[in-house]
């Protein structure tokens, strides 16, 4: 019962720990890696935003990546923060998802300032562009994946312990499920010794007692204390032998001629007493 239960425990233990890996930790991993990667490609598409006007792919790049590709991978993880383990990791994605917003309202600035070739034939425009960038944009992306490599640093670690337990709690069910096993081993060993020496060795004896009487034999029989069957049958086998003893005596003084010996029958129905008499009459 013990094995059942602990072997329930754990493993109903171990299913909900895959279940929150798969659903929530390595999907956050990967959706945390997406932002990071997203983060980086977007310092990227603004830096050629301000110094290559003609790279127009990168441009319109960036504009999908803050337009479609960061909402979707938003929503995302919100969902994912359904299964988180602690709040302030919870806490740590919503200030990141707060702090990109700003610098995307910075990086809409530029776009909005470097709209055109013009735009970028204006020194003013240009240098404001160019501060705008470095003093501001680079910084807050640089700290924010920073923040974000801490974060999944950490979402690792919570993995990690996850498996962790998940092995260790394999390990002590094994071990466990051992000790049982050995436990089993040793009741069925002790109790093979109990019934060999209580009941089996007993009934070989009380075999060997009826066949030598079979035989004409009257052995010793030995009556241990207690009461059991065995005891029971002893006891009968050894008012057997006295009855057979008595029986067996008094033949002998009828064989000597002693015809005055006395002789009480075993019961009303002892058979062979009976004929004793008869001939002795």
């Amino acid at each position: 019962i013990a094995n059942a239960l602990l072997s329930t425990m754990k493993i109903r233990n171990n299913k909900n720990t895959i279940f929150e890996i798969t659903q929530y930790t390595n999907p956050t991993l990967e959706s945390l890696e997406e932002f990071n990667l997203l983060v980086t490609r977007s310092r990227m598409f603004i830096s050629n935003w301000v110094y290559l006007p003609n790279n127009n792919n990168d441009k319109n790049s960036l504009i999908q990546l803050n337009s479609v590709s960061y909402p979707g991978l938003k929503s995302k993880l919100i969902s994912l923060t359904n299964g988180w383990r602690t709040e302030a990791n919870v806490a740590q994605i919503n200030k990141l998802f707060l702090e990109y917003e700003t610098i995307i309202r910075e990086q809409e600035k530029i776009m909005k300032s470097l709209n055109d070739f013009e735009d970028y034939q204006d020194p003013m425009r240009k240098f404001l562009a160019e501060e705008q960038l470095e003093s501001e944009i680079i910084p807050s992306t640089n700290e924010m994946i920073v923040k974000l490599r801490e974060l999944i640093s950490i979402k690792k670690l919570e993995a990690k312990s996850m498996q962790d337990q998940m092995l260790q709690d394999n390990v002590h069910l094994l071990l466990f499920v051992f000790i049982m096993a050995i436990m089993v081993i040793f009741s069925v060993m002790a109790a093979g010794f109990y019934l060999m020496k209580k009941v089996i060795l007993p009934i070989i004896n009380v075999r060997e007692i009826m066949l030598k009487m079979s035989q004409g034999e009257l052995p010793e029989v030995d009556i241990e204390p207690g009461k059991s069957a065995l005891v029971e049958m002893k006891s009968a086998l050894l008012h057997l032998r006295e009855g057979l003893q008595r029986t067996s005596s008094f033949a002998a003084e009828i064989g000597k001629s002693n015809f005055d010996a006395h002789f009480q029958p075993l019961s009303e129905n002892d058979v062979l007493g009976s004929t004793l008499l008869e001939m002795r009459d």
